[in-house]
């Protein structure tokens, strides 16, 4: 590992990306966009970061690391509390992105949690697609006890949909570097159970 390689920590809101290039170095901040992250992946890629740390923050740094690992760079997603934890230890209790950029550079520093694998782009998609399916399935079970309580007049007409169909992006197959393709996924119930399945455009 190069002694003179930043150890970098990045901020991550949902419409701004905060990084710091080291503990008590300058800061930079970009969009959460495409350009945003193309321009800190040119930043990164020109400093050779020993490490680089982002917090999970449900689901707005995931383009953003997915495009620091595609990139060959060495990028840890850390755990809130851990990462707050540490700050207080260190006596750090004020909360700012910029703030917070500097005490994730300072995580990577004096922690320097282990990089793990992420899954590649097909595994990503399939398990979005299964997050959704449970988030449907919930869905379809509070539509039916919510009509479960509602008289047989009201109800009438009202069943709950039996196909819900959305637009994606889903792999062709789960093999490392199978091409996605556009499609739409269609949930259909049947008899209480929900099968996943492509339907047209």
């Amino acid at each position: 590992m190069n002694t003179s390689s930043p150890f970098v920590g990045i901020d991550v809101a949902k419409d701004e990306l905060v990084i710091a290039l080291g503990p008590s170095r300058d800061l930079v901040a970009v969009s959460n966009d495409e350009s945003g992250i193309r321009h800190v992946l040119e930043h990164l890629q020109a400093a050779s970061p020993a490490l680089i740390v982002l917090e999970a923050t449900g689901g707005y740094e995931t383009a953003a690391v997915a495009a620091l690992a595609a990139a060959g760079l060495p990028v840890v997603v850390a755990n809130p509390r851990q990462v707050r934890a540490f700050a207080k230890a260190m006596g750090i209790l004020a909360k700012t992105d910029n703030i917070d950029a500097h005490v994730l550079a300072l995580f990577a520093e004096r922690v320097r949690p282990p990089i793990r694998p992420l899954p590649d782009e097909a595994l990503r998609m399939l398990d979005a697609l299964l997050t959704r399916r449970r988030q449907l399935i919930e869905m379809l079970v509070a539509e039916r006890n919510r009509l479960a309580h509602v008289s047989a007049t009201a109800r009438t007409g009202a069943r709950p949909p039996q196909t819900i169909r959305f637009p994606c992006r889903v792999p062709l197959s789960l093999a490392r570097g199978a091409t996605p393709t556009k499609a739409a996924i269609c949930l259909r119930f049947v008899s209480g159970n929900v099968k996943i399945h492509p339907c047209g455009i």
